[in-house]
């Protein structure tokens, strides 16, 4: 029990410093480049995305603790790899959008990002309902 706690605690901390690290990289970029941006009207405020990436990347942390570390179910592989690919692609994203401007390739990541979310759904609910 003491180790899952400990485990979890990691998974936490480090998808939060992922968090911090990603958010430092995109904060040089938001007053001068993001703010020029045309954008939706339908584009949230600035503060919330702060709440919202750390809400985020906690319930990002749990599912990836539950997939890698809590269960040990062998049927279970194909979620962790695309989990994985799919954190990948999500800390991607932000230097390529904020640091280095590429915005088709970015939109690129984004509908991967959705297209692996979609068959991680489906692909875990047939093994782990309750983690889909």
């Amino acid at each position: 029990m003491k180790k899952n706690i400990l485990s979890l605690i990691l998974w936490l901390t480090s998808f939060q410093l992922i968090g911090a690290f990603m958010g430092m990289i995109t904060k040089s970029n938001i007053k001068d480049w993001y703010q020029s941006l045309i954008k939706s009207p339908l584009t949230p405020p600035d503060i919330t995305f702060g709440i919202v990436w750390t809400i985020l990347y906690i319930l990002l942390a749990l599912i990836g603790w539950s997939l890698f570390t809590k269960d040990k179910q062998h049927s279970l592989q194909m979620p962790r790899v695309i989990f994985a690919v799919q954190m990948l692609l999500n800390w991607l994203w932000s230097p390529v959008f904020f640091y280095y401007h590429f915005i088709g390739s970015a939109l690129a990541i984004i509908l991967l990002m959705v297209l692996l979310n979609a068959l991680f759904f489906f692909v875990t609910i047939k093994v782990k309902p309750k983690l889909a």
